[in-house]
C-alpha cells in the first residue's frame, strides 16, 4: 500500500488546497461517506441524483483526511476543475513509474471473473496487483495505481464503461501492455443503441495500445473481425472454434463448485478444475491461461492454480436453503446473454426434484427490451425448467415469448413483490433446484434470506 500527501497529490493533479496545510497522508480513495478507510481521500462526486459534496462533513468525521471536489468548501479539500480528470492524471502519473505487465479486461460479461483467473495464475510472492472488487469506472479503476508497490510484477485492471470514450480514457491512464475483451453483449445498450456500438466502443481499448502490446479477444464472438481490425499490434484469440489459439475442446460440470476443463494451446492439451460452473467460466479461465502462455510460464503449473481462484460474489453462488433446496444467486448484473449463460447451467444440471427459474428485470436495454426478452425466452424454453417464476416490468414480454414457443402458461407465474417470491420458494424441498437472476438493484437475493438459516456451502 502506498501514501501520498494531501499537498503532493494536489500538485500532481492540479488542484488547490482549501482549509489543509496539506500533510495529511492519504492511503485510500472512498466514494462513500458511510465506508470511509482510516486516512482516506473522499471523492465527492455529484451525481445525478447524490451530491456527495453533502457529505463531506460525514466523510471526515468518519475518517476521512480531505475531500476531493469541484467546488469551494469549507472544509479540508483539493479543488479540482474535473475529478475525473484529476484522478487520470494521478493514475497516470503512478503507471509512468512501473515497468512491468499491465494487463486490462473488459467486455460485456466476464470482466471480473476473468479478472480473477488472470490474477490466479499471474500469482507468485505477492506480486500481483488487481482491482478490488469491481472498481472498474472512471473514478476507481485509476485509484488502483495508488496501491502499486516495487515488489509488483503485474498490475491488472477491470475496466467498465457506460458511454462511448469512457474505455479510450481508462485505456489511456493504464496504458496496457496486455489488453483483453471478453465478449461483445447487450449490458448497457440502451446507452449505445446496438451490439455494434457497444462493439466500437469496447475496442477503444485495443485502438489504443502501443504496436508491441498483445490484443486478446474471442475467436467465436459475432464482433471478432471489429477486435481484429481496431488492433495495430499482436493478436491472439480463445473460444471453442478451431481457428482459436487458446481452444476449450472439453467441459464438464462436476458439481455446483467445480467444473472440469480442458484446453488446446500451441498443440499441448491441458485438464484443470476451476471453482464454479459454466462454460462461459471456462471461457473466461481460458484467457488466463493463453496469457500465461504468452508470457512465458510454465502453463501445466498456471492450470493447476485455476482450482483455487476466489470467484467474485453474486456469480453462481451456491446456497443451501433452509428447507433443503440449492439456490444458485447470479444477481450481481443481468442481461439478456448473461440470463442465457446462467439459464444454460441450470439446464445441464440433473437434479431429482424440479428446476425453478426465477428472474427479474434486466436493466439499461433501451430499445432493445424486447428483443433480449425473446433472447431469454428462447433459452428458457430450451431449458424447460419445471416452473418459472417473472418478476418485474419485463414479466409481459417474457412470458408471452415462452407461451409462444409452447411452454405451459400454468407453469409461469408472475410475480408482485420480493416476498411472494419468498413464499413460493418456501414449497420447495430438498430434491429442488432454483436460480435466481436479475440486474442487482431489483435486490432478488432478499428472496432467500427468510430461507438462509444454512449458509454458502
Amino acid at each position: 500500500m502506498d501514501k501520498i500527501s494531501v499537498a503532493s497529490f494536489a500538485d500532481i493533479c492540479g488542484g488547490r488546497l482549501f482549509h489543509t496545510k496539506g500533510n495529511e497522508i492519504i492511503s485510500h480513495f472512498c466514494l462513500n461517506s458511510k465506508s470511509i478507510l482510516p486516512n482516506s481521500l473522499f471523492i465527492a462526486v455529484k451525481g445525478a441524483r447524490v451530491d456527495g459534496n453533502n457529505y463531506v462533513e460525514d466523510a471526515l468525521a468518519n475518517g476521512s483526511v480531505a475531500a476531493l471536489t469541484e467546488k469551494e468548501l469549507s472544509y479540508p479539500s483539493v479543488q479540482v476543475p474535473n475529478i475525473i480528470e484529476a484522478i487520470a492524471k494521478y493514475g497516470a502519473y503512478r503507471r509512468d513509474q512501473f515497468q512491468g505487465e499491465v494487463i486490462c479486461v473488459t467486455g460485456s460479461n466476464g470482466k471480473t471473473s476473468t479478472k480473477e483467473f488472470i490474477a490466479q495464475v499471474l500469482e507468485g510472492n505477492n506480486d500481483v496487483l488487481k482491482s478490488f472488487g469491481n472498481k472498474n469506472t472512471s473514478y476507481t479503476s485509476p485509484a488502483l495505481w495508488h496501491h502499486v508497490s516495487d515488489e509488483h510484477k503485474y498490475v491488472i485492471a477491470e475496466l467498465g464503461m457506460r458511454s462511448a470514450g469512457k474505455i479510450r480514457n481508462l485505456a489511456k491512464v493504464h496504458r496496457p501492455t496486455i489488453a483483453v475483451i471478453t465478449m461483445i453483449g447487450s449490458n448497457h445498450i440502451e446507452f449505445f443503441g446496438s451490439k455494434e456500438g457497444i462493439a466500437h466502443a469496447k475496442c477503444e481499448l485495443f485502438e489504443e495500445l502501443d504496436s508491441s502490446a498483445l490484443a486478446i479477444y474471442s475467436a467465436d464472438d459475432s464482433f471478432h473481425h471489429i477486435m481484429e481490425q481496431k488492433a495495430g499490434c499482436a493478436k491472439k484469440t480463445f473460444g471453442f472454434s478451431e481457428n482459436a489459439n487458446c481452444r476449450v475442446i472439453g467441459y464438464r460440470m462436476i458439481n455446483w463448485k467445480e467444473s472440469e476443463v480442458m484446453l488446446e494451446i500451441n498443440k499441448d492439451k491441458y485438464h484443470f478444475t476451476i471453482p464454479v460452473a459454466g462454460k462461459h467460466q471456462a471461457l473466461n479461465a481460458a484467457i488466463a491461461v493463453l496469457i500465461a502462455a504468452e508470457l512465458g510460464l510454465n502453463v501445466k503449473e498456471c492450470c493447476e492454480k485455476l482450482k483455487y481462484t476466489k470467484m467474485p460474489e453474486m456469480r453462481m453462488e451456491h446456497q443451501m436453503l433452509s428447507n433443503g433446496c440449492t439456490a444458485l444467486i447470479d444477481a450481481y448484473n443481468a442481461s439478456p446473454d448473461s440470463v442465457c449463460a446462467a439459464v444454460k447451467v441450470l439446464s445441464e444440471s440433473s437434479v431429482p426434484g424440479k428446476k425453478v427459474v426465477v428472474l427479474g428485470d434486466m436493466l439499461e436495454l433501451g430499445s432493445y427490451e424486447k428483443l433480449g426478452c425473446e433472447q431469454v425466452a428462447r433459452s428458457i424454453s430450451e431449458a424447460f425448467p419445471d416452473d418459472v417464476l417473472l418478476f418485474g416490468g419485463q414479466a409481459e414480454y417474457i412470458a408471452s415469448g415462452l407461451v409462444q414457443l409452447g411452454y405451459p402458461a400454468e407453469n409461469i407465474k408472475k410475480m408482485d413483490s420480493i416476498e411472494s417470491i419468498s413464499q413460493y420458494l418456501f414449497t420447495l424441498g430438498d430434491k429442488d433446484l432454483v436460480l435466481l437472476k436479475a440486474s442487482r438493484s431489483i435486490g432478488l437475493p432478499r428472496a432467500v434470506e427468510p430461507l438462509l438459516s444454512v449458509g454458502l456451502v
